[in-house]
């Protein structure tokens, strides 16, 4: 199971004098808590945006609401934050205050400024509510200003479980009692990429012949929109026609020998050119076709590649049918061309490769 890029909060509770423990609602938050956040690390949509992989975090946004399921004081929010100009190799420090301290829902978001927005809704900000955070729904990646014209993949800490200190959302913070000035706590929170991630390696079986990619494209068809606070990344779709999403245009020559069928990743010429798509849970466990009986929805839904190539010369084209994508996954498109037969295509669908890089408050 691979590594999520992983925050820590350390809280430092601060007891307020005279609070009463015969409160029902001080029992529960207290508080206040002062928090400082501190980033450090190394690292390792929309299709055909460039992505920064050697800087994967920009900017993080923090949000602390009460957890109080049922009761109007759930929709509190104790503490908010904003950190930017990261370039994922640190440290950072970041203070941080809560006005509460009990169990806690935080939700941490990073590199939303890379996010298109839907149409119609508004961008994250300090006064977004607890519905406008899981609500939120992004269709894409822009590259913003950053000087190497790269976006950064937007993500967040997808809720494991409903148990408080179970899962990867809701956490305790503890008060000090009169007796300690200061608590200190370790909170881990678990970041996941919120899209899939793309890449093409081919090799050729034999040197006496020459093969060339000459474009990958993308069918218009596929999710309108993601959204940050589910598994599944709760995509939805759209009826509108989208124009086709050209990933290669140029033509590369595959240099590379494999005679051995190998499908690992050095046997193979990996492409520069690479997509990152919204999460999708409609795909097909055979890359030369949909299974059979597939209705329209299903077939209308996934994503599907068109893939122009030649070997010695002689234009061919190859349909790929792509697997369901999940956050953070990444899928590898390999083929191995014989100048006798048709592309060998297998599709490879696994975690992320990711990169360490811890977030502490303290």
């Amino acid at each position: 199971m691979a590594r999520l890029l992983r925050i820590f909060l350390l809280a430092l509770s601060i007891c307020l004098a005279g609070c009463s423990k015969e409160d029902t609602v001080r029992r529960q938050f207290g508080g206040p808590a002062n928090v400082c956040l501190a980033l450090s690390g190394q690292t390792a949509t929309k299709a055909g945006y460039a992505v920064d992989e050697d800087k994967i975090v920009h900017s993080v946004r923090i949000y602390a609401f009460k957890h109080a399921p049922g009761e109007t004081q759930n929709e509190e929010c104790v503490g908010y934050g904003y950190f930017d100009g990261f370039d994922g190799k640190g440290p950072f420090n970041c203070p941080m205050k809560l006005s509460a301290s009990g169990e806690i829902d935080f939700y941490v978001i990073t590199n939303d400024t890379y996010a298109s927005v839907q149409d119609g809704q508004a961008a994250l900000s300090e006064n977004s509510s607890r519905a406008d955070i899981e609500g939120f729904r992004f269709s894409g990646l822009q590259t913003g200003d950053t000087a190497d014209g790269k976006a950064a993949v937007i993500m967040s800490n997808i809720p494991k479980g409903n148990t408080v200190d179970s899962n990867n959302f809701t956490f305790t913070v503890e008060e000090a009692d009169n007796s300690s000035t200061v608590v200190q706590q370790v909170i881990p929170i678990d970041v996941t990429r919120a899209m899939g991630r793309l890449s093409f390696y081919f090799a050729k079986a034999d040197y006496r012949f020459s093969v060339s990619i000459n474009g990958i494209s993308l069918r218009a068809q596929g999710p309108s929109g993601a959204g940050l606070f589910a598994a599944d990344g709760a995509p939805d779709y759209t009826a509108v026609i989208m124009p086709e999403t050209g990933i290669l245009t140029g033509t590369t020559e595959i240099s590379v020998i494999n005679s051995t069928c190998s499908t690992e990743d050095d046997a193979m010429m990996r492409l520069s050119d690479e997509a990152y798509l919204l999460p999708n849970t409609y795909g097909s466990s055979d890359p030369d076709a949909f299974p059979a009986g597939t209705d329209y929805q299903t077939s209308a839904r996934a994503y599907i590649l068109d893939i122009d190539y030649s070997i010695n010369g002689e234009r061919m084209s190859k349909t790929v049918y792509l697997p369901p994508v999940a956050p953070n996954d990444w899928v590898k498109v390999k083929g191995i061309f014989n100048a006798s037969v048709d592309v060998n295509m297998v599709i490879i669908a696994l975690s992320w490769e990711d990169s360490e890089m811890d977030i502490t408050f303290n």
